[in-house]
């Protein structure tokens, strides 16, 4: 989510949001949290990593492997 007033040639603070879980997932609802950041001048970062819901369940089910692959998905997210 892009700050409030973005101008392309200015550098902006960015806050990663993650949610809780197991099967939790961010969906197209109104968060009021990320529109308060975003008027706040921070670019929000926000997805589905592993062990989100709403995609199958071999990517939802990582008992015993919490912080592996949903880490590294978090973390690709930052780099691209």
């Amino acid at each position: 989510m892009r700050p409030t007033g973005l101008r392309q040639e200015i550098r902006y603070p960015a806050v990663l949001e993650i949610h809780g879980g197991p099967k939790t997932a961010y969906g197209y609802s109104f968060m009021f949290e990320f529109q308060l950041l975003a008027g706040e001048g921070f670019a929000v970062i926000f997805m589905n990593p592993r062990g989100s819901d709403g995609y199958d369940e071999e990517f939802a089910d990582i008992r015993g492997h919490y912080g592996e692959r949903d880490y590294e998905d978090l973390m690709e997210v930052l780099i691209t």
